[in-house]
């Protein structure tokens, strides 16, 4: 994921408006997700477009030309043109269909290797369908047609798939699948990706030998001592966990490599900064802590995450998030008073400051007030704080460079008012804290 300019947001919202580009050419180009380019397209007032806006868009004629050209002249397909001009495809085959070009059918395309005899013993061995067009090389058309003029209808089979398991994999393969399983050496997904067929497919295997044992996350996979051996080494490398899994030769879950290392190096915590300030010299665990920490951090620039923490949690109005009580009953004294407000968790407002250790960390305010004023909510006890100073430092220089105003506030708690906010359904708290917060309440607070 990248971080993107103004400029680049906004040449985003122009080319979705142009509706020349679909939604997978626009993540291909910018290096984005879906949720974002959601997000630039809200930021910019641009609604979503329907299929049908879509399908009634044409090219400009010198954009047609150039279709026209590569189709005929290059033989290229519609797929590949649309991927390779960043056309939406539906466009492209229109274009096709108005200057009446001629689409190329099965026989225009070159001869497959092997003929469709070796299609069909591919299929017949247990290649899935996506396997088998990449290997081919052909088109999903083509291989329906092929496995129908052998007697084979993938519709029929679909339809039946819930009562007969179709017979592609061997039974050796199959006695394979669940003696792995059943010893945990591998989890589900990796288990599917070496076998080369879907999670759905391995499951039905499962199920015809009435494999209904069910395996957890708490559940040990089971490492030799070879792989433990392979592990430790890769970790006294200075390699972090998702670095060690990829460089492996062997495939396994986090929690696994996560198990065998804090065998080997135990903690009372378990953390593995620990255990680097432990092994490593202090000149050796400053450069291993700068190149993962700061603007090298894959997190760098993110607001802070939705999940965890210990305090009180949970959603207001299911959109806003607040992570305590004191932050609640902000939200809903100002909707008391119809006072406009929003969360100041946004990357426009990321707040840069250095921290106590000397390094440059990531600040989001609690709340933007009338679009002048910037809170943040933080008990008395706490805001004598170093750490909290520092953030109130660089938010008011912040505030003074883009016209805002900089309060922190205690705001007490009021339980009576977030007592009846949770019986209208206004707030929803995260699962360990409703018990927890109606438990507290005093007799008062239950009765009024």
């Amino acid at each position: 994921m990248t971080d993107l300019s103004k400029e680049q947001m906004r040449e985003i919202s122009i080319l979705y408006s142009e509706k020349l580009y679909s939604i997978k050419v626009l993540i291909k180009m910018f290096k984005i997700g879906e949720n974002k380019l959601w997000r630039i397209l809200k930021d910019f007032g641009i609604r979503k477009r329907g299929r049908q806006e879509l399908l009634n868009r044409f090219l400009s004629p010198e954009q047609e030309l150039e279709v026209i050209n590569l189709y005929i002249l290059n033989k290229l397909t519609g797929k590949e043109i649309s991927s390779l001009k960043g056309f939406n495809k539906n466009l492209v085959f229109n274009t096709l269909a108005r200057y009446k070009v001629r689409v190329r059918t099965q026989f225009d395309y070159p001869p497959i290797e092997g003929g469709e005899a070796a299609v069909f013993k591919e299929y017949e061995k247990g290649g899935t369908i996506s396997l088998i067009l990449k290997k081919f090389k052909m088109g999903r058309r083509r291989l329906l047609r092929i496995l129908a003029s052998r007697g084979v209808n993938l519709a029929k089979e679909s339809e039946n798939s819930k009562k007969s398991f179709r017979k592609k994999l061997s039974q050796e393969i199959l006695k394979g699948i669940l003696k792995e399983y059943l010893e945990r050496k591998l989890p589900k997904n990796n288990l599917a990706k070496k076998l080369g067929i879907p999670i759905s497919r391995l499951n039905r295997a499962l199920k015809e030998f009435n494999c209904t044992e069910k395996f957890y996350y708490n559940d040990k996979v089971i490492l030799d001592e070879a792989q433990e051996k392979e592990i430790i080494s890769k970790f006294k490398d200075g390699l972090l966990i998702k670095e060690i899994i990829k460089s492996l030769s062997f495939s396994t879950s986090v929690r696994a490599v996560k198990r065998c290392i804090c065998k080997f190096f135990p903690t009372e915590e378990k953390s593995f900064i620990k255990i680097w300030k432990d092994r490593h010299s202090p000149e050796v665990f400053n450069k291993l802590m700068e190149n993962r920490c700061g603007k090298n951090s894959n997190l760098w620039g993110r607001p802070p995450s939705k999940t965890g923490g210990r305090g009180y949690s949970g959603w207001y109005k299911s959109n806003f998030y607040f992570r305590s009580l004191h932050e609640l009953t902000f939200m809903l004294s100002l909707d008391e008073q119809q006072i406009s407000w929003r969360s100041g968790e946004y990357k426009s407002l990321n707040i840069e400051y250095i921290g106590e250790n000397g390094r440059i960390k990531n600040y989001w305010p609690d709340f933007i007030v009338n679009e002048t004023k910037i809170v943040e909510i933080k008990p008395l006890s706490l805001q004598s704080e170093t750490s909290v100073q520092l953030k109130a430092s660089a938010a008011i220089d912040f505030c003074n460079k883009n016209g805002f105003v900089y309060e922190m506030i205690e705001s007490k708690p009021d339980k009576i008012k977030i007592k009846k906010a949770l019986q209208n359904g206004l707030v929803e708290f995260t699962k360990p804290f409703e018990e927890k917060f109606l438990k507290n309440l005093t007799k008062k607070q239950r009765l009024s």
